[in-house]
């Protein structure tokens, strides 16, 4: 079993894929993403998430989340046409989040790499502020695993990974729910949650 990518049958996406859009459309998306430099924009509270998307207040109850409401920071990922991220691991407050695709997903994925190093630490920019992540040289790094990021996933982001949109003309659309390592319960269930079968 990988120990990096856990996919997650969602019952009802399509309705957590609307809501999501509601909140932030893609207009408004494409507007921050001309405007500031960075493919990650961390948005708005759980409560204020959950308030406004039912679907995903009810997916996140299903997993045992509601509980730890203050435990998940939420994140836009919109990665433009024709981008190869830098192999990297993400900023250490997290060990793993929570992938919804919310639009353009098809044809679009995720690496895992194995390095041979231990990477330098950099700062780099998301929307609104800066944070410190480690990333790799390509000729450091052997390819492990590759996803098309079709589904819901649950991913270790202190792995060394890659995301990738090779489509010509659609930025690739996810919602980020990272679960913060200082909130230890929560920690621990969403490590449970990577070895459950993952129907939700």
């Amino acid at each position: 079993m990988s120990t990096f990518y856990k996919p997650l049958l969602i019952d009802n996406l399509a309705d957590i894929q609307n809501e999501v859009l509601n909140i932030t459309s893609i207009d408004s998306l494409l507007d921050i993403a001309s405007k500031e430099r960075g493919t990650i924009h961390y948005i708005h509270s759980a409560e204020y998430m959950f308030e406004r998307s039912p679907s995903l207040s009810i997916f996140f109850d299903n997993i045992g989340f509601l509980t730890y409401k203050e435990s998940i920071v939420f994140g836009w990922n919109f990665v433009p046409p024709g981008v190869k991220s830098s192999i990297h691991l993400d900023s250490p407050s997290s060990t793993y989040s929570i992938n919804i695709p919310i639009a353009n997903y098809e044809g679009t994925f995720l690496h895992q790499y194995k390095a041979n190093t231990s990477g330098d630490i950099l700062e780099y920019p998301v929307i609104g502020k800066k944070l410190n992540g480690t990333f790799f040289k390509p000729e450091d790094c052997e390819l492990v695993e590759t996803h098309e990021t079709t589904t819901p996933w649950i991913v270790n982001i202190q792995l060394p990974h890659q995301f990738h949109n090779p489509s010509k003309n659609k930025y690739r659309y996810t919602l980020l729910c990272k679960i913060l390592k200082e909130h230890t319960e929560a920690h621990e269930l969403v490590k449970k949650l990577v070895g459950s079968p993952g129907q939700f």
